[in-house]
């Protein structure tokens, strides 16, 4: 498991966390209590019995459990909640205590040395805080292996989950490493289990020592090591921090909240209005009820996306997405606001307040924190259908993969570019979305806003989802070399992108008699190149653009995806090439106006082409892949220059926004004559603004009226 660096913090921070639990009276009366377990002449005596008895040998941490849950359900009792909930320790299934080579910790027999056993990494804590009757932690939790409620004394859930509790002995002497991977396994859980929590604490126990860890999506934080036999006041202290306090507190999504069996997103909505206009906007209470749970981040670390299908007050379905985006990067709200009403592209109907990680973290840091604060919130979305591979026919494939690159291309071209094209990243439209359209791209999480004179961004291998990265992506982490400007990343690798998904579907997936799919294995040796290391990915995707034959669409799909797989390889191939001759060439998104033009209308065309070959009242346009791409560039270039030398010092609108008008950019140009051309010297299919497939002759709906959901 993959964590970014430690944040120790110092005894002043930890002080400032703890603080807040109790006062200092409050803890001596506790601590002063003829009947706490603790005396000044004694000390803590909740483990002496344990401690007295224990044999030579070392028997593990099994046998501190009892005694700890004893010990801090009193405490629980003795402080109280300061809500409505019920507290409640309780010890994990007894199988926990295995370690790797299948030894028990309570197991007989001759001594076992401890620092030559490789501990197996546990999937549930020693000790669990549970939470019960709350608002923002679900009343009854499902059993997972049959109908019905799990009963609490079958073991513990991660869905009520208040904080794991990790127990171990000084005698065992795991390392810092395996200690931090292991809290950070129960955290883990606990953000997949509970969709949207903020942060997990995870108190760690020794039968001298304590300490805390706090996981959020920017890191842990890690508390110093106290002997809380010397410290009694911060032992209870950080029961009740990681047990007792508040269900937000304890990391719980205040925006979350569970009656009975049902889940709802309750948001202060403010709407669709720009950033500039925000300030003047009154939030409205929205209340969504949660219909499905779609996805989530499977990390600690990052974003922490999750989304759900929901229904609004009218009973209207859409989509709520929640996620922490980092400091310095465009909220995808405001790079959705520029993109409402164009055709492709996901349309925004709300969003909630933003939250920074910092501001909820308890304290202040005394140095800075290592990693960039992130910033929360909820947006509101049309609902869409499934991803591609849900098509219902080779030709649903088709529509809705045009449509979704053309609404990459709306998005160019008033400037935004989306740098995360993947096949969970693509759907088709659903009857009645606000803009009509077969696909939709979505997830802008990683797109960012240029303005014409703009540089773009600089290529970046950990920007993107590593399956469908284009060539030059891939290569960005293989030479670093300073001396050399560097490859930006422009629509092209984003267009390649859109062809790995392409080959994803096609060679994935075998088109059943009635249109539908059929799921290869995606441990098929077809499928293996794409999930390598960059090195790897990167050479096996370029022999494959050289040589597509090792691309094998899979035979039960129509010959004519054979024929445009190999007219986008021939493209891409090309401006592969002419990208690597340009590397040092600092490129404007203002610069790439005429060529983006040609290039979108070429390549949306070759798709054109092979959905118009569905329709037979129409012959095929004869297809070769030897085209004079040299010509074609030089085409381009005259039209670029002629372009230039004719537009006034700014094309930029007085607002400083770029244009959404109807007029595609400020420059623009005819590129029909100038599309390439195949060796019959027939002109590929150019491509409509309007999106129509062909002009004439017109051909009849292939599709009913519900079939491109």
């Amino acid at each position: 498991m993959e964590l970014r660096p430690d944040r120790v913090l110092t005894n002043e921070e930890l002080d400032q966390l703890l603080a807040s639990v109790a006062t200092e009276e409050q803890v001596l009366t506790y601590l002063n209590n003829p009947n706490s377990p603790y005396s000044e002449s004694d000390g803590w005596t909740f483990l002496s019995q344990v401690l007295d008895s224990r044999e030579e040998n070392i028997r593990g941490e099994a046998e501190l459990y009892d005694p700890l849950v004893a010990f801090f359900n009193d405490v629980l009792q003795h402080f109280a909640s300061r809500d409505t909930t019920t507290r409640t320790i309780i010890k994990t299934r007894s199988d926990q205590s295995q370690i790797s080579n299948g030894l028990n910790a309570s197991s007989s027999g001759s001594q076992t040395n401890w620092n030559q056993v490789k501990r197996a990494l546990k999937s549930f804590p020693g000790l669990c805080a549970v939470v019960q009757g709350g608002r923002h932690f679900p009343t009854t939790v499902q059993d997972d292996n049959k109908s019905g409620h799990r009963n609490l004394e079958t073991g513990p859930t991660y869905e009520i989950c208040g904080s794991p509790i990790e127990v171990t002995r000084d005698d065992i002497h795991d390392d810092d490493v395996h200690l931090r991977t292991q809290c950070a396994i129960y955290a883990r859980k606990c953000f997949l289990h509970q969709m949207g929590r903020r942060f997990v604490f995870v108190p760690l126990l020794t039968e001298k020592r304590i300490r805390l860890y706090r996981f959020d999506h920017g890191g842990a934080l890690v508390s110093p090591w106290v002997d809380y036999h010397e410290n009694p006041a911060v032992l209870v202290r950080m029961i009740l921090l990681a047990c007792a306090l508040p269900e937000v507190e304890l990391g719980a999504n205040p925006a979350i909240i569970w009656e009975g069996d049902e889940r709802y997103i309750v948001i202060d909505d403010l709407g669709i209005t720009p950033i500039e206009n925000s300030d003047a906007v009154q939030p409205v209470r929205r209340r969504f009820k949660v219909t499905e749970a779609m996805e989530l981040s499977r990390g600690i670390c990052g974003r922490g996306t999750c989304i759900w299908r929901v229904l609004d007050e009218d009973g209207k379905e859409c989509i709520v997405k929640y996620m922490w985006r980092a400091v310095g990067r465009t909220p995808e709200w405001q790079l959705l606001l520029k993109l409402r009403d164009l055709k492709g592209v996901a349309q925004i109907l709300g969003r909630s307040e933003e939250c920074s990680m910092y501001s909820i973290r308890g304290f202040t840091p005394h140095t800075p924190f290592p990693n960039p604060d992130r910033i929360a919130c909820f947006l509101v979305l049309e609902s869409y259908g499934s991803p591609l591979t849900g098509f219902k026919s080779p030709l649903h494939f088709l529509q809705g993969f045009h449509d979704a690159i053309e609404g990459h291309r709306n998005m160019w071209e008033v400037g935004v570019l989306h740098r995360d094209i993947s096949i969970n990243n693509i759907l088709f439209g659903k009857d009645g979305n606000r803009v009509p359209s077969h696909g939709v791209v979505i997830d802008l999480d990683l797109g960012v806003f240029f303005n014409r004179t703009d540089s773009l961004a600089e290529v970046d291998c950990l920007t993107g989802t590593h399956l469908f990265q284009s060539i030059h992506v891939l290569k960005s982490a293989l030479s670093q070399n300073p001396t050399q400007h560097p490859i930006l990343h422009d629509y092209i690798d984003d267009l390649q992108s859109f062809f790995w998904v392409f080959c994803w579907v096609t060679m994935g997936n075998e088109v059943t008699d009635d249109g539908t799919r059929k799921p290869i294995p995606q441990s098929s040796p077809q499928l293996s190149f794409f999930d390598k290391d960059n090195q790897t990915a990167y050479e096996l995707k370029h022999y494959r653009l050289l040589q597509p034959d090792n691309l094998p669409i899979h035979p039960s799909w129509p010959a004519t995806f054979n024929t445009l797989k190999n007219r986008m390889v021939a493209f891409l191939l090309h401006y592969y090439h002419v990208k690597e001759a340009q590397s040092r060439i600092n490129m404007t998104r203002g610069s790439l106006t005429i060529p983006s033009q040609f290039h979108y209308n070429t390549f949306l065309g070759y798709i054109k082409d092979a959905i118009q070959s569905f329709n037979p009242g129409i012959p095929p346009t004869p297809i070769s892949a030897d085209l004079d791409f040299v010509a074609y560039d030089k085409m381009i270039a005259e039209k670029q220059a002629l372009a230039e030398a004719s537009a006034p010092p700014t094309a930029r609108p007085s607002n400083g926004m770029p244009s959404t008008s109807a007029a595609r950019t400020s420059i623009s140009a005819d590129t029909s004559p100038l599309l390439p051309v195949t060796s019959s010297h027939r002109p590929l299919t150019p491509s409509s603004d309007k999106g129509d497939i062909r002009t004439k002759p017109k051909r009849p709906r292939i599709l009913t009226s519900n079939s491109n959901s």
